[in-house]
């Protein structure tokens, strides 16, 4: 369910990294079956509204489309890692934040750190 629908958010500013896992569907059942889930895990999270937002090409112009969702948020996302994502780009990312996080904090240092091993591409980080 985390490969399809699940994304790890990185918080990057100039003094400040952050990392969190959360998991977006229409379907709030759903949310609720993993949040109950995770709470077996001993990883504690949160459901909140959120509205997706694609870019789609209508007529040779961006149209932007808007729907109502809701997202999980895992607060938990070193105890993630043991559940982690089949996907290897993304489970790779996971490893490396927390990793960054774990020997620098989460100051000017991991932002250092962070920037030397990531870059941003059209709002997301690609690895170096």
């Amino acid at each position: 369910m985390f490969d399809g629908d699940g994304t790890i958010g990185i918080g990057c500013s100039k003094k400040h990294l952050k990392a969190s896992v959360f998991l977006t569907n229409s379907n709030i059942e759903l949310l609720k079956y993993a949040k109950k889930l995770l709470l077996g895990y001993g990883i504690k999270s949160q459901i909140l509204p959120h509205i997706a937002r694609k870019i789609r090409m209508v007529n040779g112009k961006p149209c932007i489309r808007k729907k109502k969702t809701m997202r999980l948020y895992i607060y938990s996302t070193e105890k993630f890692k043991e559940i982690g994502f089949k996907i290897r780009r993304k489970q790779e990312k996971l490893i490396d934040v927390l990793y960054i996080l774990d020997k620098y904090g989460c100051g000017k240092r991991a932002v250092k750190e962070w920037k030397k091993t990531y870059q941003k591409v059209n709002n997301r980080w690609i690895k170096r």
